[in-house]
């Protein structure tokens, strides 16, 4: 974590929402670390709550949101989150199961400003194996449902 990661660029004028636990790599190392290297703002949630999340978004302009599928699922089934200002979103990273095309199109919708990225790892070989290069300094356009480039 001590070392720039040039594939996942947070700003120091980021708001990182912190929904997944903390006891899985993949949030505790590219979320809560990743996020404090940075400097940037962490919104902690104790669980996570549709309602809650959008209010936590649209009161403090979240700009980076780590998900996983299930998450996704949710905030493009559940007609309340049309009733919230998303615009701040930059970043929707997705990890831990794969998130097809279809669900992928489903959060752009709903999310237009972001750029949508998944990862691939695992708490024995590393908390990210391959990611998609999105959110990279450099940026590079993603194959939909790829968690590479």
């Amino acid at each position: 974590v001590d070392g720039e990661n040039p594939n996942l660029h947070f700003k120091r004028e980021d708001v990182l929402l912190c929904v997944l636990p903390l006891f899985h790599i993949y949030s505790l190392n590219s979320v809560l670390l990743c996020g404090l290297r940075a400097g940037c703002a962490i919104l902690l949630m104790r669980k996570f709550e549709t309602v809650k999340l959008m209010e936590l978004v649209e009161k403090h302009g979240v700009s980076i949101a780590p998900f996983v599928p299930p998450i996704v699922v949710e905030l493009v089934k559940n007609p309340a989150v049309d009733r919230y200002d998303l615009s701040s979103i930059r970043m929707v990273m997705s990890g831990a199961a794969p998130m097809g095309r279809e669900l992928e199109d489903k959060l752009r919708e709903k999310m237009p400003n972001a750029k949508l990225g998944q990862g691939y790892g695992m708490t024995e070989a590393g908390p990210v194996l391959s990611m998609c290069l999105a959110f990279a300094k450099d940026p590079f356009e993603v194959k939909s449902g790829s968690c590479g480039t």
